[in-house]
């Protein structure tokens, strides 16, 4: 059997073949129903809006900034005594978050 998903043959042949494969085995959300509520309960010129957005690769720069904090920690973790590196970081760190708490005011 081969181990690459064959989707010349259109969407669905390739979503049959994905589950032959077993793709889809392992999903944590196998076998429960879908929640939709939140979908329904959302206003359908919203959804618009956020489809667009979702569609466009468009990510807030609060967002950005969130994943930036993170990656700042985690290389400050990474450094091993060195005090320059870590000052820089940190000092990056507290701007972000200064940025972020503006942005939430």
């Amino acid at each position: 059997m081969t181990t690459e998903i064959d989707d010349s043959k259109g969407p669905e042949a390739a979503i049959r073949n994905a589950i032959d494969l077993g793709v889809f085995d392992n999903l944590k959300s196998k076998e429960k129903p879908l929640n939709l509520n939140d979908y329904y309960d959302t206003p359908e010129d919203v959804r618009r809006g956020f489809s667009l957005i979702k569609n466009a690769v468009y990510v807030p720069e609060e967002v950005e900034l969130l994943k930036l904090i993170t990656e700042i920690k985690a290389r400050i973790k990474e450094t091993n005594n060195e005090m320059n590196e870590k000052i820089y970081l940190r000092s990056y760190w507290i701007f972000s978050s200064i940025t972020i708490c503006e942005w939430s005011d």
